[in-house]
């Protein structure tokens, strides 16, 4: 699908940056196009931020080919954090041969990508710049345009692993430690198909404005063409049945929320270079103090009952 979209835009089929909010989100939502990331190479994919570093954004580049690796750049921000460009030029992270859609952290600070010849989850530790480990994919059928991600506290499955195949279902396959700081995947039975494709997904945060139950975006369903909102079962896996929230000319590549806002990014082809598209709206993330702890509700309680047992005495506490 992917390769195709690439050889439509080098013949000029597709050079618009058409990107606009579905009206049944246009209310909350905007959509800004970044432009290229200076020094990408060609091909992006998967990205996210780096772990404990949210104004560096590591991006999946020359993707699907034995020559591709993960890319990082810096990002710059306005007054309300939100991001509006890129510092400096991108430079390399780590090799990661055929890296595809889908780029995340998973336990131990280890990031998770697909491999999309050697039909496998790349794993890559701390400090490494190269992978790991190569676990076996865990669906029998293509590998191609699959993802890989980590249902997040608060949401169905919370902490599991949730990987999309070429057909695009989801399962939760179960993941044990191989005693080397890296993981096994066991094979997983697929769910429903929810159509289309997924070329990365992640999940809509909590309380965000339009949202009425626990939701999944997955950038390319069910047409190669929009960022696909999906409601959650039980177990947190997609369900068919989709509405937009972004339309595009051409497919949307990765999917990632930026942890200081919770904008939502994505990347896409425009026949020349490859820009990285943010959605503005979603509800921030809770600030470290915005709830108090208990050991502080329990002074101000304490507080309270002295106030009133010394009403008449000025007390301060």
């Amino acid at each position: 699908m992917k390769k195709l979209t690439i050889l439509a835009c080098a013949l000029g089929i597709c050079c618009a940056q058409a990107a606009t909010i579905s009206p049944a989100y246009s209310t909350w939502y905007t959509v800004t196009d970044l432009g290229p990331i200076p020094g990408l190479p060609n091909q992006a994919g998967g990205m996210t931020f780096l772990a404990g570093d949210a104004n560096t954004l590591l991006v999946a580049a020359n993707s699907q080919f034995s020559s591709g690796l993960i890319d990082s750049i810096g990002v710059v921000r306005d007054a309300g954090g939100h991001i509006t460009g890129f510092s400096g030029s991108a430079t390399t992270f780590a090799s990661a041969p055929y890296i595809g859609d889908s780029l995340v952290y998973g336990p131990g600070g280890i990031l998770f990508y697909t491999d999309q010849f050697d039909h496998a989850i790349g794993e890559i530790k701390p400090g490494s710049t190269s992978p790991d480990k190569l676990a076996t994919f865990p669906f029998s059928v293509a590998l191609e345009e699959g993802g890989v991600g980590f249902a997040p506290a608060g949401f169905a499955g919370a902490g599991s692993l949730i990987v999309s195949n070429g057909h695009v279902q989801f399962c939760a396959p179960t993941m044990t430690a191989d005693g080397l700081g890296t993981y096994n995947v066991a094979t997983c039975t697929a769910g429903e198909n929810i159509g289309g494709f997924a070329a990365g997904f992640a999940w809509v945060p909590s309380g965000s404005p339009g949202f009425s139950s626990p939701s999944m975006l997955v950038a390319g369903s069910p047409a190669s063409a929009l960022v696909g909102v999906f409601a959650l079962d039980a177990n947190g896996l997609p369900l068919p049945g989709t509405d937009r929230l972004v339309t595009l000319d051409v497919g949307p590549l990765g999917a990632t929320f930026d942890p200081l806002t919770n904008d939502f990014f994505f990347v896409k082809n425009n026949g020349i270079h490859w820009d990285v598209f943010e959605v503005q709206g979603f509800a921030a993330p809770q600030q470290p103090g915005s709830v108090p702890e208990p050991a502080t509700l329990a002074i101000c309680g304490a507080c309270v009952l002295l106030l009133l047992a010394k009403s008449r005495r000025s007390t301060s506490c």
